[in-house]
């Protein structure tokens, strides 16, 4: 069996994950701190699910090579045996990844591992626009939506240019970096 050590991110005790599943969660043995075993994936340490639907779980993830975190779309298991779905989905990745915009979420890689295909892309640290809307108690300020909607027309037209239509826009996709700027995904 394949050894598996992790590095604790409170105080970097290394411990033995050897045999435990991936995905699960463990406790350091020195300072308490809940931790996650990763998922080689790629070139990529799965750490979490951070969201699923119909299409595609995705994943906050480590790349290694570029210490940095990252957000992993993998197709959902019904449509990877789908060859045009498939297809579609890289293409469209690819596409995504040409867009060099400040308004549009950078894709950093895309391909398949073991039949299942995937896009990793920045990750935005749980600033969706699902997560700022207001409520009528605490209305969203009129300045802050104004700009918001500038930012989200300026993306897709940049994209719309590019000859990239963006098919389903919604809330769960406008998000927000450390800055409050907006980054359209999808």
């Amino acid at each position: 069996a394949k050894t598996t050590i992790i590095s604790c991110t409170g105080c970097r005790t290394d411990l033995d994950a050897t045999g435990v599943p991936a995905l699960t969660q463990v406790y350091c043995p020195a300072c308490g701190r809940r931790l996650t075993v990763p998922q080689p994936f790629a070139n990529l340490l799965l750490q979490e699910v951070i969201g699923s639907g119909p299409a595609a779980t995705v994943y906050r993830a480590t790349d290694p090579n570029l210490s940095r975190e990252v957000a992993v779309r993998v197709v959902a298991q019904h449509l990877s045996h789908r060859p045009d779905y498939v297809a579609a989905f890289l293409r469209q990745a690819r596409k995504n990844a040409a867009l060099a915009n400040p308004g549009i979420l950078p894709v950093y890689d895309c391909g398949e591992v073991n039949g299942h295909a995937y896009i990793s892309m920045q990750f935005m640290a749980d600033f969706g626009m699902d997560a700022h809307w207001g409520t009528p108690d605490a209305p969203l300020d009129l300045d802050f939506c104004l700009e918001v909607m500038i930012a989200i027309v300026r993306a897709v037209d940049f994209a719309w240019q590019a000859g990239v239509l963006h098919y389903s826009l919604s809330p769960h996709n406008i998000l927000f970096d450390d800055d409050m700027n907006v980054k359209l995904a999808d």
